[in-house]
C-alpha cells in the first residue's frame, strides 16, 4: 500500500513539473492534425480553384490581380504573391491551409486564456471546439479556402494585438500594437467584407476589458470602450465608403450600393428575409452543424473508412479526457473552481452569442446564407468563435461539472470522424476527376478549337463550366489567349441548349472570353464508378450501362468528330494530376475507342488482346463494344462470338446496343456479323 502511495505521490510531482500552457497549444495542435491531415497527400484541385489555375499557369501569377479585381481586388495580390509561393502543386496548398487553420486556433487560445485566466480546461475547450467544428466542410478545397483562412486568422491575430495594446503600460508599445491591430484589420476587412462582424467581437471584448478594470459605471464604460475603439471604427467608415461609393463591384454580393438598392426597393421582404435567415443561420452554425453535415457522409461510408475514422474519433476524445486529468491533478483551479464560477460562464454565453449574431447578420445581409451544399458552409467559418464561446458558455452555466470533459470529448470525437469521412468524400472527388482527365487524353489525343466539352462524373459533379475547360485548357493547348476548348455543365438546361443548336459567351471575369457554341458539343459521360468515361459518338450513341435518361437524351447531340484522332497525344500536368496511373481495363477500352475512330481494326484487335492476356475485363459490358466491332471487321468470328456472349449476358444493355445499331446512318453502318452475333 506504502508502495502505491509513494508511486503517486511521484507522479504528482512529475505532473507538477510539466508546463500546462505548452501542453494545451499540442494537444490543439494534434485534435487539428486528427481532423485535417491523415488524407492531406490525397487531396487535390476542386472548383473554383481551375480557373485559378489556369490563370496562374497560362497568364502568370500576376493575372490573378487582375481576375479578381472586379469583385475583391485586394485578394488578387494575396493570391498572385501565394500562387507564384505554391504554384499548380496540390500538396503546398493544403498544407499552406492547414497552417493557416492551426495558427489561427492558436491565436484564439491565447486569446482566451488573456481574458479568462487560471480555467485552462475551459479555455483549451473551446479552441478545441473552434479547430474541430464540422460545420465547415471546405478544408479540402485549399486552393480557393486558404484565402478565407487568411483573412480570419488574420481577424483574430488583429484581435489579439488590440488586448495587447490595450492592457500595455508603455506608450510605445501601445502605439505599436494599435498600428499593427489597425493594418491587420484593414487587410481583412479588403479581402472578406462578410466577416466585418470580426469587429463586433472586438468590441464587445473591449468593453469586457472595461468591466475587468473596474470602471466605476456603465457610462464610464461606454467612454472607455468607445475611446479604445474609435481607431477602428474611424479605419472601418473610410473602409466602408470605399466599398460604397468609390468602388464598383461586378458581382452583386459585393456591391454594396446595389444591395442598399434593393432594400430600399423591397424594404418589407427584404428585412422579412434578413430576420428569418439570420434566426436560421444562427441555429444551423451554433447547432445543427455539429450533426446535419454528418448524416449523409457516415450513411454513404465505406466500412473501413468508417472504422479508421472511429479509431481517429476515439484517440481525439482520449487525448481530450487525458488532458481535462492533467488539468485535474495539476489542481490549476481557482479558489472558487469552474464549476461554481457562473458570471465567468454568463459572460461567454453573452459574448458568443453577439458575436455569431454579428458574424451571421452581413452574410444574410448580402444576399447569402449558410446551407451545406454547393459550398455554402463556407459561411460558418467565420462563426467559429462566437459558436466556441456560446457552446462553452452554456455547458458551464447548465452542464453538471462531472459531464463537461465528457460532452466536449464527444464533441470532438464526432468533428474528427465528420472531418476524416469529408476528407474521404473530397479525395473520391479528386481521384474521378484526374481519372476523366487522364481517360480522356488517352482518349482524345488532341480536340478541335472550339470544341465544347460537356462531362458527367459519378462523384458529386460539376458545379460551374470552369471545373472542365480549365482543365481541358491546360491539357489542350496551356497558351495565353482564349482557352482553346469551351465546357457547360451537364444539366437539363444544358441538354435543350444542344438540342437547339445555340451560341452563347462566356466571359471568365474580366480575364478573357470564350464563344460556346452548342453545335460543337463533345459528350463525355460516366455515370457509376463502375464505368470508364465514355466519349459519346452522336451518330451511333452507345450509352454506357446505367446511363440517365438524360444522357440518352443529350447523345445524339454529341460530335465524336471533335476529336482529332491522328494527332499526337497530350499528357496532363504531372504536377497537377501526377504521373499515369497504372493501365488498367479503362486504358485499353479508351484507346481501343480511339483506334475504333480511326478505323484501325488492326490495333483495336491488338489492344484487346493485350488486355486479355492481363487479365481485364470491364464492369460496364458495353465496354466490349470496340472489340466486338474489331473482330468482326477482321472476320474473327470464334473471338468476336466469345466478346458477343459476354454482352449478351446483360439483356438490358443488349437491347439498347442493338436498337442504336440498327438506327445508325450508313457512314456508321456496323458490321454485319457484328449484328448477327449480337441482335439476332
Amino acid at each position: 500500500m506504502r508502495m502505491l502511495e509513494e508511486a503517486r505521490t511521484r507522479i504528482a510531482r512529475g505532473l507538477g513539473s510539466i508546463p500546462e500552457p505548452p501542453l494545451a497549444y499540442c494537444l490543439v495542435l494534434l485534435i487539428g492534425l486528427l481532423c485535417y491531415a491523415p488524407l492531406l497527400s490525397q487531396l487535390g484541385f476542386y472548383r473554383d480553384d481551375w480557373y485559378v489555375l489556369w490563370a496562374g499557369e497560362v497568364f502568370g501569377p500576376r493575372s490573378l490581380i487582375t481576375l479578381f479585381s472586379i469583385d475583391r481586388p485586394v485578394m488578387g495580390y494575396l493570391y498572385a504573391f501565394t500562387y507564384s509561393l505554391f504554384g499548380p502543386h496540390p500538396l503546398a496548398w493544403q498544407v499552406y491551409s492547414l497552417a493557416l487553420r492551426l495558427a489561427g486556433a492558436a491565436a484564439f487560445l491565447w486569446l482566451a486564456r488573456r481574458l479568462w485566466p487560471g480555467r485552462p480546461f475551459q479555455t483549451t475547450a473551446m479552441a478545441l471546439l473552434f479547430i474541430a467544428y464540422p460545420g465547415f466542410l471546405q478544408q479540402p478545397n485549399a486552393n480557393t479556402f486558404s484565402n478565407q483562412l487568411f483573412g480570419y486568422a488574420l481577424s483574430i491575430f488583429s484581435i489579439c494585438l488590440t488586448l495587447l495594446a490595450v492592457q500595455s503600460e508603455s506608450r510605445i508599445r501601445k502605439a505599436l500594437f494599435t498600428l499593427l491591430a489597425l493594418a491587420t484589420a484593414g487587410l481583412y476587412w479588403l479581402l472578406y467584407e462578410y466577416m466585418i462582424g470580426m469587429e463586433g467581437l472586438r468590441f464587445l471584448l473591449l468593453w469586457l476589458l472595461s468591466i475587468r478594470e473596474g470602471a466605476d459605471n456603465a457610462w464610464e464604460r461606454v467612454r472607455l470602450t468607445a475611446v479604445r475603439f474609435a481607431p477602428y471604427m474611424g479605419a472601418f467608415l473610410i473602409n466602408a465608403y470605399w466599398r460604397a461609393f468609390v468602388f464598383r463591384s461586378s458581382r452583386v454580393t459585393t456591391d454594396f450600393s446595389g444591395l442598399l438598392a434593393r432594400y430600399f426597393g423591397e424594404p418589407l421582404h427584404m428585412l422579412a428575409r434578413l430576420s428569418i435567415e439570420t434566426g436560421k443561420d444562427l441555429i444551423e452554425s451554433a447547432f445543427v452543424g455539429w450533426v446535419v453535415p454528418a448524416y449523409p457522409l457516415v450513411e454513404n461510408a465505406k466500412y473501413r473508412p468508417l472504422l479508421v475514422s472511429l479509431a481517429l474519433a476515439g484517440l481525439g476524445a482520449t487525448l481530450v479526457l487525458a488532458y481535462r486529468w492533467f488539468c485535474r491533478r495539476r489542481a490549476f483551479q481557482s479558489g472558487i473552481g469552474e464549476g461554481a464560477d457562473l458570471s465567468r460562464a454568463r459572460e461567454m454565453m453573452r459574448i458568443g452569442a453577439l458575436a455569431l449574431f454579428l458574424s451571421v447578420a452581413p452574410v444574410v445581409f448580402a444576399g447569402r446564407d449558410i446551407r451545406w451544399d454547393s459550398g455554402f458552409d463556407r459561411y460558418t467559418l467565420h462563426t467559429t468563435v462566437g459558436v466556441s464561446l456560446l457552446l462553452i458558455g452554456l455547458l458551464w452555466r447548465y452542464a453538471r461539472p462531472a459531464i463537461r470533459p465528457a460532452i466536449i470529448a464527444a464533441l470532438v470525437g464526432l468533428s474528427i470522424m465528420i472531418h476524416f469521412q469529408n476528407a474521404v468524400h473530397w479525395r473520391d472527388f479528386w481521384q474521378v476527376q484526374k481519372d476523366l482527365w487522364w481517360q480522356i487524353s488517352w482518349r482524345a489525343p488532341q480536340l478541335v478549337p472550339g470544341t465544347v466539352l460537356v462531362a458527367q462524373i459519378p462523384v458529386d459533379g460539376f458545379y460551374e463550366d470552369y471545373e472542365v475547360w480549365g482543365p481541358a485548357a491546360l491539357i489542350y493547348g496551356p497558351v495565353p489567349g482564349q482557352p482553346r476548348v469551351a465546357a457547360q455543365v451537364f444539366s437539363e438546361d444544358t441538354m435543350h441548349k444542344m438540342r437547339l443548336g445555340l451560341l452563347e459567351g462566356r466571359w471568365m471575369r474580366v480575364l478573357v472570353g470564350m464563344p460556346v457554341d452548342y453545335n460543337q458539343v463533345l459528350l463525355i459521360v460516366r455515370p457509376t464508378l463502375a464505368s470508364c468515361n465514355h466519349a459519346i459518338n452522336g451518330s451511333r450513341p452507345e450509352a454506357p450501362a446505367s446511363a440517365t435518361g438524360l444522357v440518352l437524351a443529350a447523345a445524339p447531340f454529341s460530335h465524336i468528330e471533335r476529336i482529332e484522332p491522328e494527332a499526337e497525344q497530350v499528357a496532363p500536368p504531372m504536377a497537377i494530376f501526377g504521373p499515369e496511373p497504372a493501365r488498367g481495363w479503362c486504358y485499353y477500352f479508351e484507346k481501343a475507342d480511339l483506334a475504333r475512330q480511326r478505323r484501325d481494326w488492326q490495333e483495336v484487335v491488338s489492344l484487346g488482346e493485350q488486355a486479355l492476356s492481363e487479365n481485364l475485363r470491364p464492369r460496364d459490358v458495353s465496354e466490349w463494344m470496340p472489340f466486338l466491332e474489331g473482330y468482326s471487321n477482321l472476320g474473327l468470328v470464334q473471338q468476336a462470338e466469345q466478346i458477343s456472349s459476354r454482352i449478351r449476358g446483360d439483356e438490358f444493355v443488349r437491347h439498347a446496343l442493338c436498337d442504336v445499331l440498327a438506327g445508325s446512318p450508313p457512314s456508321e453502318a456496323p458490321h454485319p456479323l457484328m449484328l448477327q452475333l449480337l441482335c439476332e
